[in-house]
């Protein structure tokens, strides 16, 4: 929640790609009375995993089948949430 009210970029990753959606929109919900006015793609196709490298905040999730949390080609200011390993990265 903190990393949503600070505008930070975050990838959720899990291998079941309905839990996502559900999840973030859990998040947006509990942000209320404010609006998350950023980019906001829950389910995210892998060929535009290159988006992780954007200038501006963003709420992004992809299957844990094509998306390594660990790449060395990650930006520092990406945080990665595992949703199926419960482990923010």
């Amino acid at each position: 929640m903190r990393l949503l009210l600070l505008d930070k970029k975050i990838v959720f990753l899990t291998k079941h790609l309905h839990q996502i959606t559900v999840v973030a929109e859990a998040l947006r919900s509990l942000m209320f009375p404010l609006n998350w006015l950023q980019v906001y793609i829950p389910v995210c196709p892998d060929r535009m995993a290159n988006f992780v490298r954007a200038p501006m905040p963003f709420v992004l999730g992809f299957s844990t089948e094509h998306f390594d949390p660990k790449h060395p080609s990650l930006p520092d200011d990406v945080f990665v949430v595992d949703l199926d390993n419960d482990r923010i990265y």
